[in-house]
């Protein structure tokens, strides 16, 4: 991305108190542990590693949403 990277969008959705709550899912080709842990610490609901099956994403999110609604009182 040109103007800034996954994890600066990551915790601007975060910090955002209209976008808080929306689950975030990052898809990163850096896969090393440190990078999970930065993208989880920068507020992500997960994080996957390129390359990925895109059932491995459609679960993923599917169990992000499910947890986000669980605790979702409008």
């Amino acid at each position: 991305m040109p103007k800034m990277n996954g994890y600066e969008v990551c915790r601007r959705i975060k910090s955002n108190p209209r976008t808080q709550n929306l689950p975030v899912v990052m898809c990163s080709a850096k896969g090393e542990e440190f990078d999970r842990y930065w993208g989880m610490k920068q507020g992500a609901d997960a994080y996957i590693a390129k390359p990925f099956q895109p059932t491995e994403l459609v679960g993923t999110v599917k169990q992000t949403t499910k947890q986000r609604l669980k605790g979702y009182s409008p």
